[in-house]
């Protein structure tokens, strides 16, 4: 839960034309403007699928999702490079999840990426024994 007076304006301002990401633009405007905040393991929502949301459709989320980075990048600055490396990311994903490109050659051409992904997965310690 989110106290609403937490919530930065921007969210409430900016409001996505195709739903999916506002739940990611919400954390990373509060992370780039380092409110504090506190993790539940106590359940309070679960997330279903409806048929009408946008959570099992890729290409509306990728939509969302390069809609929310635009918010961000226009409302919020000093993360130029941020963004920058987030929309590669995007466009890299996007390739591999809708446009069926190939995936190794795709993070060859973006290593920075696939270093990140590897150590965000953990990967590393079993390469590096």
């Amino acid at each position: 839960m989110i106290r609403k007076s937490a919530i930065p304006n921007i969210w409430l301002e900016k409001t996505l034309k195709t739903n999916g990401a506002d739940d990611w633009l919400l954390w990373v405007l509060l992370l780039a403007k380092n409110k504090k905040f506190t993790v539940s393991f106590v359940t309070t929502y679960i997330h279903t699928h409806t048929g009408t949301n946008t959570s099992k459709n890729k290409d509306e989320m990728w939509k969302s999702t390069e809609e929310a980075l635009e918010i961000f990048r226009l409302n919020v600055h000093g993360y130029n490079e941020l963004c920058r490396v987030f929309e590669r990311r995007i466009k890299l994903i996007e390739g591999f999840q809708l446009e069926n490109k190939n995936k190794i050659r795709l993070y060859l051409q973006n290593i920075d990426i696939a270093w990140y992904v590897l150590n965000y997965k953990g990967i590393k310690k079993y390469l590096f024994k």
